[in-house]
């Protein structure tokens, strides 16, 4: 990547960072609430065959899903999912 792009894409961040920053202090944060948080154990990370465990470099140890009945539970930011979806596009395209 050149300098110049790798310039332009460190100014964008940092102007979405204070859009973003400035745009949350504009309103009343919502007061805390008690959620229900469920943790069930992923057991094998390809399920049709549990024994596998490395993939490529990469050992597999375990995780949980977490899941809970509030609807604001969960989810991807929109801002990491546009951040990492043009990183993807970008590696592709070398």
């Amino acid at each position: 990547m050149s300098v110049t792009r790798r310039a332009a894409l460190a100014f964008a961040l940092l102007a979405l960072f204070a859009l973003s920053a400035s745009a949350q202090t504009a309103r009343q944060p919502d007061p805390p609430v008690r959620i229900e948080i469920r943790a069930r154990p992923i057991a094998a990370f390809q399920p049709s065959d549990p024994a596998r465990t490395r993939f490529g470099a990469l050992t597999y140890r375990g995780g949980i899903e977490l899941t809970s009945p509030y609807p604001e539970f969960g989810g991807v930011s929109p801002v990491a999912y546009g951040l990492i979806a043009r990183e993807v596009e970008r590696r592709a395209e070398s």
